[in-house]
């Protein structure tokens, strides 16, 4: 009798190791999956990026370099390749407006800071969120850009 409940609590102490295994290679397994995932922006850089895909002039093509959302403002910066091979760095704000029933509207975007570029005209920003809810009901991709390049040659 003695021996039995020997060999049976010694069985328990086995099968919980083996679960306590199983549960932390478990857990271990998700942490790496979820560590290798790309990181997702919000629906506001989304719109932000078809933004710039719908107002870049002839681009041969753009890459998104960084991004930052602050409540109803996205910052993206990105590099614009023309058609020549020329590249150009364009930091772009935009500003947006959430209203009580849920919509959602670009109220304003600003392009690289300095001067006006016709891209910031209210009319073609009224342009732009008559399609917002085409853009909702097929979201963009939102991956966020893996940064900026740590060697300034890759600038270029």
């Amino acid at each position: 009798m003695a021996e039995a409940k020997k060999t049976s609590s010694t069985l328990k102490k086995k099968t919980s190791k083996k679960r306590g295994w199983v549960w932390g290679g478990g857990f271990i397994l998700v942490l790496i999956i979820l560590g290798l995932m790309p990181r997702q922006g919000s629906l506001n850089f989304g719109l932000c990026k078809a933004f710039i895909e719908l107002n870049e002039t002839y681009p041969q093509s753009v890459e998104y370099v960084a991004a930052e959302d602050m409540a109803e403002v996205q910052r993206v910066s990105y590099i614009r390749v023309d058609p020549f091979g020329q590249r150009t760095f364009n930091t772009i704000v935009c500003r947006f407006k959430t209203f009580d029933d849920g919509r959602l509207i670009l109220e304003r975007v600003n392009i690289n800071g300095d001067r006006a570029y016709p891209q910031e005209d209210p009319a073609n920003v009224a342009r732009f969120n008559r399609g917002i809810s085409a853009l909702i009901a097929n979201p963009p991709d939102v991956t966020l850009p893996e940064g900026l390049p740590a060697n300034i040659k890759d600038y270029r």
